[in-house]
């Protein structure tokens, strides 16, 4: 049997170390010495006449550049006295120089916090940030080094207006969502990744190294995002991977501990006499089923009073069994007081005259909150990024990524462990045995009953050439990429054994069984293009034209055998029960062209043509090609001579306006084919269940893309030099002929409706980003202020969908999406005489239940006497009325740092400003829920009694909030509640070593920081939900793998 040995975490970081060193041994072996003219010289900002550390330095046309030291000196070696060099610095104007024979160049920077000359990573290139006519968000992420987060998306939520990023749990390793300017599909649709410009997942941008990462643009409206055609319909994130920056060889370290914590869970009673009779209450009506002896209540209330006492006994009723009245911590339990987390970060790089270069290698190891059991996830990421310039007019590239995962944890979901046990159970028995509680036994899965593992290798890397001609102005780029990915899964599951009681042992029934998956994903894509860049006076001509095709075949094989011969050994080759296989396959394919036009004249009026022709094997032969083109123009009026009077105050001034089609192939790649399932039927005939064959699936003949067209208007504002910018977007996207279920068919067919392309809906929003960079004297020293404020909105209506009845279950035309529709809650009813004379809410009560004094009375809105949802329709609701919606509105984030003397301190602040969520299931309802759920402590005290008649809940009931739409499990006004949160994502404090003192041991810069992720937060959930917990919670209960406040200490170091 074969066996893979994994590398402990000494192990990991050794050979990282190693690694390290033979890549810089390597480098130094073949880097190619500068030669030509020497030039050196010092830089000072105009402001103060002090010297500026950090300014880039490179020699325009080569891959030459340094950077100046802590006192803004530099040296820096040219091809020939015709070079030119170009100096630049963050809040300061770009400037060009010639060298001209000059052995000392001084340079005095002036202050432009706006870098209108900043390039924009865009599709298939870059353009000057100034000439942009469409809506594209760029973010340097060089922040990312000195925060220590785990993933890319930790770092990228709330920095970019209407990307929106939610985190669905905290669980090691746990990918979020994605997403770009609201609601995109019925059927879903996410934004395009690409890294490096090849197209990638979330699974995979979750696995990428952040501090790998140097710049993401977002490109929002049709027509950034056309050229990417069916892809990117929803939406472009360009991720772009650093590369040698500075001449020489360097090496960086970053490396950093953290220990995480749960953030917020609901917090349920512990008195056992409290549970116990509060549980009782709620079972009146259910006494067969559940109802606490007289004898075990008066323990309980002994054991309250004096907690020495034991909190496991023989049941008074009947001496088989044990009776439980403990006040048991279950999270303590289950879950880990700080979960370690430490990750390390080790690069080279360097560039020559011939060379750029950029190798790194990452190690994270994170430990879940999970106590009982391995709950871990290990990341090991290597990158070598390489470039040749062959010659002038060619240079050739390699970027080769590997990665491997490995992510370990019991094969019971902990997440019953954690949030069902109550505070009377307990783990153990007087005997040692696991405890017949739901608690005891859910303890026993996960310590004992099982493990999963899952390990994933990817392998990706990509060959390109770039050739210029013409002086530069043409340029013909190509590429290949080849990606593999491998992934593994080990899922065992095994008996547990508990004792109900004093000298009883049973097992939970499980059997004993082994699972194999094994999963084999291959990709490739090619690009190539060409392009033309040529300024004829004051006009400038841009083109690009190119072809791209890409393929994915992916194959998966399961297997699961059952009766384990050993526990010790728990494989398929060691079980004797039938084997049961199965295997998935799935393939793909997309060829498009695609074309760019720009033109600008005197940097004041800008037009851009873009335009894609696409082809997607996942729809039929005859409608599977689509044209998609878009444009966009721009005015920047601050150009224009009539404004020459704001040249004080007003450094830009730019409108936007966009219009563009895409097609949304986001379907099954085999949706279009008529397809016959096969499957096991549930009868036994001849000892075996047979195999049988479903009707087949039919399909629409008009089957096709979904379109989606956009428009946006925009204005960009730079104010008193670019201290202060702001963007605003206006837009709206609509989404056509999405597939949904098409009209009702005859039952004598046998078989569903087919999908047909017979939905549109549309999408309004807007989006606003503030920014203001200021640097002042402190205290005789400069302190630099940045600010970022972003703010986003978005609504989605339905406006065609194929329900002529407008039922309030489906879609309808007109339907705002998020919608809650709920009843209008109007008091309690405090006698029987107000159930008699009040309408009839027989509808309401679950199980059969009559209507019972202190339960909710609702407002019977259409006076029939009755309180009912009518016929369920818009204009029949009976007496549902629209009391919320469930979509976030006004998402925003801030950000604030500071630095002054080495210092440097962040804050960054990030939440949703409008958003409303009815709670479901018993993490909120605890006992109205069943009644041997938990009493949470929102509810001690507040639930409606004859001597609390103004209380918040009704009279405690079970299974009054157990059957979906009876009940309180009908949203309703008094329990809908605000997920609007605002929450301190980061707060950072770091200093620098002064470079003096550093430079003494051969360290050009050295920083210590300490760091908090998830601080504090403020919601009207806090009582019970971590409010990032309903993002998608499952049937919104919070049921997520608890989130966690992280506090961090970290160094980075540059050699």
């Amino acid at each position: 049997m074969e066996k893979y040995i994994l590398l402990n975490r000494e192990q990991v970081q050794k050979f990282i170390f190693t690694s390290a060193v033979l890549i810089s041994m390597f480098m130094l072996s073949f880097q190619v010495s500068a030669q030509g003219v020497q030039v050196r010289g010092k830089v000072v900002a105009k402001s103060d006449n002090s010297g500026l550390p950090g300014v880039s330095i490179i020699v325009i046309g080569t891959s030459v550049g340094v950077v100046t030291d802590v006192e803004g000196n530099y040296q820096i070696s040219a091809p020939d006295n015709n070079s030119i060099l170009l100096f630049s610095f963050i809040g300061m104007k770009t400037q060009e120089v010639e060298i001209k024979g000059q052995p000392v160049i001084d340079i005095i920077l002036n202050e432009s916090t706006e870098d209108l000359d900043e390039v924009i990573v865009v599709g298939y290139g870059t353009q000057k940030k100034v000439n942009l006519s469409g809506a594209v968000n760029q973010v340097n992420l060089e922040s990312l080094n000195s925060r220590p987060i785990t993933n890319i998306a930790q770092g990228l939520q709330g920095l970019v207006p209407n990307l929106n990023i939610d985190m669905l749990g905290g669980e090691p390793g746990a990918s979020p969502s994605f997403n770009i300017r609201g609601f995109t599909s019925i059927n879903g649709g996410s934004p395009f990744i690409l890294i490096d410009g090849v197209p990638s997942t979330t699974e995979e941008l979750n696995r990428l190294n952040p501090t790998d990462i140097e710049t993401l643009s977002v490109l929002k409206d049709a027509s950034s995002a056309a050229i990417y055609g069916a892809r990117a319909a929803f939406g472009v994130i360009l991720l772009t991977t650093k590369k040698g920056s500075r001449q020489g060889v360097h090496l960086d370290y970053n490396g950093s501990v953290s220990y995480g914590r749960p953030t917020i869970l609901p917090e349920p009673v512990k008195d056992p006499y409290y549970i116990l009779s509060t549980q009782k209450e709620a079972a009146r009506d259910w006494q067969a089923l559940f109802n606490p002896s007289q004898q075990q209540l008066d323990y309980a209330k002994q054991r309250s009073l004096d907690p020495s006492l034991p909190s496991v006994i023989v049941d008074p009723n009947d001496p088989e069994k044990w009776f439980y009245a403990g006040n048991f911590d279950w999270y303590n339990f289950f879950l880990n007081d700080y979960a370690q987390t430490t990750e390390h970060t080790m690069s080279v790089s360097g560039i020559s005259e011939t060379v750029n270069y950029y190798f790194s290698v990452n190690y994270l190891n994170q430990d879940g909150i999970i106590k009982l059991a391995d709950d871990l996830y290990e990341r090991l990421n290597l990158r070598s990024k390489i470039e040749f310039k062959v010659s002038d007019w060619l240079s050739v590239s390699n970027n080769t990524v590997l990665i491997n995962t490995n992510r370990d944890k019991p094969s019971q979901d902990v997440l019953y462990g954690i949030y069902y046990p109550v505070p009377v159970q307990v783990p153990y028995n007087p005997d040692g045995s696991w405890s017949d509680t739901f608690g005891g036994r859910e303890a026993a899965r996960v310590k004992e009953g099982g493990t999963q593992n899952t390990e994933t290798n990817g392998f990706q890397s990509t060959v390109a050439f770039t050739a210029k001609f013409l002086k530069d102005a043409l340029q013909i780029n190509g590429d290949f990429t080849y990606k593999r990915e491998n992934s593994t899964q080990s899922f065992t599951r095994k008996k547990v054994y508990y004792s109900p009681g004093p000298g009883i042992i049973r097992d939970d029934g499980t059997n004993n069984s082994a699972w194999e998956w094994y999963f084999n994903d291959k990709y490739a894509v090619s690009n190539l293009y060409a392009s033309f860049n040529k300024t004829i006076n004051k006009h400038f001509l841009g083109a690009i034209a190119g072809y791209n095709q890409e393929s994915r075949v992916s194959k998966n094989f399961w297997a699961e055998r059952a009766e384990l011969i050993s526990d010790d050994l728990p494989s398929i080759e060691l079980a004797t029960g039938e084997m049961d296989v199965g295997a998935d396959y799935y393939d793909w394919a997309i060829r498009g062209a695609f074309l760019r036009l720009n033109y600008i004249f005197g940097e004041k009026y800008i037009v851009e043509l873009n335009s894609r022709y696409d082809g997607s094997s996942r729809f039929p032969v005859n409608n599977r090609f689509g044209l998609f083109p878009s444009f966009s123009a721009a005015w920047r009026m601050s150009e224009e001579q009539f404004m020459d009077f704001s040249t004080n105050f007003l450094s830009n001034l730019k409108f936007r306006g966009s219009w563009g089609t895409l097609g949304n192939q986001s379907i099954g790649p085999y949706d279009y084919i008529e397809k016959m399932e096969t499957y096991k039927i549930w009868e036994i005939l001849g000892g075996k269940r047979p195999v049988a064959v479903g009707p087949p699936q039919l399909v629409a003949q008009n089957f096709t893309w979904e379109s989606v067209t956009s428009r946006n208007i925009g204005v960009d504002i730079g104010l008193f030099d670019g201290k202060l910018t702001t963007e605003f977007d206006y837009y709206l996207r609509d989404t056509k002929d999405m597939l949904t279920t098409g009209k009702e068919l005859p039952a004598v067919l046998g078989a569903d409706e087919p999908l047909e392309n017979a939905a549109d809906l549309q999408t309004k929003g807007w989006e606003l980003t503030l920014n203001l960079n200021e640097k002042f004297n402190l205290a005789n020293y400069p302190f630099l202020l940045t600010a970022r404020f972003i703010l986003s909105d978005s609504k989605t209506f339905i406006t065609r969908f194929d329900n002529p009845d407008n039922l309030l279950d489906q879609y309808y035309e007109g339907h705002e999406v998020g919608t809650i529709w709920g009843l209008v809650n109007d008091g309690f009813f405090n006698n029987q005489e107000e159930i008699d004379n009040g309408a009839d809410q027989r509808w309401l009560s679950p199980w059969g239940l009559a209507t019972q004094v202190g339960w909710n009375r609702y407002a019977d809105l259409n006076n029939d006497g009755y309180i009912n949802n009518g016929s369920n329709t818009v204009n029949d609701p009976g007496d549902l009325k629209i009391i919320g919606n469930s979509s976030s509105r006004y998402r925003f984030g801030f950000d604030l740092s500071g630095n002054w003397k080495g210092f440097d301190l962040r804050m960054f602040l990030q939440g949703i400003a409008k958003k409303d969520f009815y709670p479901q299931g018993y993490f909120y309802w605890g006992q109205f829920y069943k009644p041997y759920q938990n009493t949470y402590k929102h509810m001690q005290g507040n639930t409606w009694t004859e001597e609390n008649k103004e209380a918040f809940f009704p009279r405690n009931t079970a299974w009054l909030a157990d059957v979906w739409g009876k009940g309180l499990s009908r949203e309703q006004s008094q329990y809908l509640m605000s997920a609007s949160y605002l929450r301190i994502k980061n707060l950072m404090l770091g200093y620098q070593i002064p470079k003096q003192l550093t430079s003494k041991i051969g360290i050009d810069y050295l920083r210590f920081y300490v760091s908090g992720e998830n601080l504090w937060e403020w919601s009207g959930l806090t009582e019970v939900f971590d409010p990032e917990a309903v993002n998608d919670a499952y049937w919104d209960w919070g049921w997520v793998y608890p989130f966690q406040r992280r506090y961090s200490v970290g160094v980075n170091i540059r050699f």
